[in-house]
Parts: structure tokens; sequence; C-alpha cells
């Protein structure tokens, strides 16, 4: 991996200005991340890491990583593939080597978790499913304003914003879309305690600074990453009892059929002796 100190639009190893080609990088501009030296490329000379890369605030790290935790262990427990990132570099043009956002957490079904320096979209079975972004004072109105036509041309079929701060005075602390036929992004309705993602399969209930995911079938919330690994445990805790009490159960059962079966031999045993006495009177 590479790094350099260069201008975000130079691409690792040039001397040159890199022009933008015509495609989404060109279309999107103003939604695209502005990326912070050092810059570091892989060796292809595409971007894979810059300086802002460390969480912005006791705010948003909480919700990205419960996010990122609470769904992997929701669909592994249930054995679907999916791949989650939260603040990975998502490149979205394969002619420009600088063209990324930084989506605060995407997730693409079907798709190997993998250890990826990026998720670049020419390269993955296809573009996220799902896009969530943490509005933040600093670049709230590009989320809001600059990137749901970004991720529209993508092919991301939801987005969610969630306004933890309330920099937006006034609005709804949490809004989803739908991508539809058309190639827009349609508003998706609250049901008045939070939103449902049709993608997801779960609630999203926003409360304070934080957006927790619900199982619409067992109204309870999906536990963090720590609490996820407690209930794994907790679950193979009690599979390994249930083994035990069956392997003891089964034992038992065999030790009541080898005592039934030596009462049987020993009666017929001595059925066989009283029938000797009889016959030797006679």
């Amino acid at each position: 991996m590479q790094t350099t100190t260069v201008s975000a639009t130079h691409p690792a190893g040039s001397s040159k200005p890199y022009r933008l080609r015509p495609g989404l990088a060109a279309v999107h501009a103003k939604a695209l991340h502005r990326l912070v030296p050092p810059v570091y490329f892989d060796d292809d000379g595409y971007v894979c890491e810059d300086n802002s890369h460390i969480p912005e605030s006791e705010v948003h790290f909480p919700i990205v990583s419960y996010w990122h935790g609470a769904l992997y262990g929701h669909y592994r427990s249930r054995g679907r593939l999916v791949c989650v990132l939260a603040d990975h570099l998502l490149l979205v043009d394969r002619e420009v080597g600088t063209a990324a956002v930084v989506p605060d957490v995407m997730v693409a079904f079907d798709v190997e978790p993998g250890n990826r320096l990026s998720y670049k979209v020419w390269q993955e079975p296809k573009a996220p499913d799902l896009v969530l972004e943490v509005l933040s004072g600093e670049t709230w109105q590009v989320d809001v304003f600059k990137k749901p036509a970004l991720y529209a041309d993508l092919g991301v079929r939801e987005y969610w914003i969630f306004d933890p701060r309330e920099i937006r005075r006034g609005g709804p602390p949490l809004e989803g879309w739908r991508l539809r036929a058309k190639g827009n992004h349609e508003p998706l309705a609250s049901m008045g305690d939070g939103w449902h993602s049709e993608l997801l399969g779960l609630d999203l209930v926003p409360e304070g600074k934080s957006v927790w995911l619900r199982d619409p079938e067992t109204g309870h919330l999906l536990p963090d990453h720590a609490g996820a690994m407690e209930s794994r445990d907790r679950a193979e805790a009690q599979r390994r009892l249930a083994e035990a009490q069956r392997q003891r159960a089964e034992r038992e059962r065999r030790l009541a059929e080898a005592e039934r079966q030596r009462a049987l031999e020993e009666n017929a045993k001595l059925r066989a002796e009283i029938r000797q006495l009889r016959s030797g009177k006679t």
C-alpha cells in the first residue's frame, strides 16, 4: 500500500492533475468524499484510506458499531450471507482513483464479508443494498442533498439518514427512502414509534442519540455485538446442556433395557428349570 500527501485529485504515482472523465465522479462531484492527507492507495492506484478514518464523535461511533455488530449477528444466526461495512471507502468510478464516498454503514446481501481495503462497485457482485448516514455538522448537507442522487445511480435500494444531534431543527430524527423503478428514491413513512426497512426485514427505532434495530416478529431489539456474543454463548451452553441431558437419558434407557432383558432371561431360565422339575416327577 502506497502513501502520498498530494491533492486528492491526483492518483498515486502521478505528477499531473487527474482529469475527471465523464461518469459518476463527474456527475456527482459534489457528493464525493474530501480526502484528508496523508492519503493511501492500493497497488492498482485506488484510494483505500485517508486521515479522516477516525470516529467522528462519541455519538457517531456507538451507532455504527452497534449496527455493524447487530446486523452481522442477526443474519449470521439465520445463515444469510451479508457484508456489513462501517466507515469504509466506497469507490464509485473505475476511471477515477479517488472518487469515493464513506457511508457510515453499508449493507450488501449475498456478498462475502472478506477483508477489503475498499468497496469497489465494479469489482463486487453489486452495489450496497442499503446505506445509513449519521448526520454531522460538517457534512449533513452533502448527506441530505447530494448523496441521494449518487446512491440512486449506484442502485442503492434503501437510503437512511439519522440526525442524533438535531442539526436540522424541526426535522424528523430518521428518514428513509426506497429506490423505485424510475431510478429515484421514494420516502418511507413512519409507523409511529419507528420505521420499517423492508430490505432488512427489521424496524428502525430512533431513541435519543441512538437508532436501534428491532425484530418485528419478536418485538425485541437486536443486541449489540457483545450482547450477540453473549446470546450465542448462552445458546451454545444450553445446547450442550440439552445434549448432555439427552446422552444421560439415553444411558439410563439402555441400562433400563439391559435390566429388563436380564429379568426376562432370568424368568425364562426359571421357567425352564420349573419345567424340568415337573417333567422329572412324571
